[in-house]
């Protein structure tokens, strides 16, 4: 699984917890889906990730595609 980190203006790293979080919009790339929310919570490997109001476009970085279930 490849996840990278397109945009969000704010991200926040607790060394306690080792999470990294951050409560502003954010956007994601994983695995060619585009992810996007309003916050999310995670660790820092990016396996574990509690989104705030999730959307996004399943298939191609890009956007490409059909929206994920739910939407």
């Amino acid at each position: 699984m490849r996840l990278r980190l397109a945009r969000t203006t704010e991200l926040r790293y607790e060394p306690n917890s080792k999470k990294v979080s951050t409560d502003k919009t954010f956007t994601f790339m994983r695995n060619g889906n585009l992810l996007e929310g309003d916050g999310f919570v995670s660790d820092v490997d990016f396996t574990n990730i509690v989104v705030e109001r999730p959307r996004g476009v399943e298939g191609r970085e890009g956007g490409a595609g059909g929206l994920l279930p739910g939407q």
